[in-house]
């Protein structure tokens, strides 16, 4: 019988904790990486520019409360599909301009003797999904 305790956990395997300290490590390394982009001038003006135009989209689109509905604003489910789609496209274009410029970056630090335990596969799709995973995260608390 399984104990309420234990149902749903899974046991630490002692053989894959280094690799995923490594992960983990490598990840927020290449986040901070990431971050630090962020903080360049160039960057961080595409991205107040981007913000500022959804701002303001949102505030001329937006009506004010109506008296009689309860609801505070009156949102159009196709435009707001439209603008969350926007949104997922430039931060997918910006993820992707980050992978592209600094892939070269990312492989040199994951070949540093302190993330050796990370096990890859021949293609090193493991390492290239850390990467993008790890981008795209850091790109969507920035954006």
């Amino acid at each position: 019988a399984i104990s309420e305790s234990s149902y749903g956990k899974r046991t630490p395997d002692p053989k894959s904790e280094p690799n995923n300290n490594a992960r983990m490590h490598l990840k927020r390394s290449i986040q901070r990486y990431v971050y630090r982009l962020f903080l360049l001038p160039s960057v961080e003006q595409l991205i107040s520019t981007f913000v500022d135009a959804a701002m303001k989209k949102v505030m001329t689109v937006a009506p004010g409360p109506s008296k009689s509905s309860s609801h505070q604003f009156k949102v159009d489910k196709d435009e707001a599909t439209k603008d969350v789609q926007k949104i997922r496209d430039f931060i997918d274009q910006v993820q992707e301009l980050i992978l592209d410029g600094c892939h070269d970056d990312f492989v040199s630090m994951s070949q540093r003797r302190d993330f050796a335990a990370l096990v890859d596969d021949a293609d090193n799709s493991i390492r290239d999904n850390l990467f993008r995973e790890a981008v795209r995260e850091q790109t969507e608390l920035e954006v």
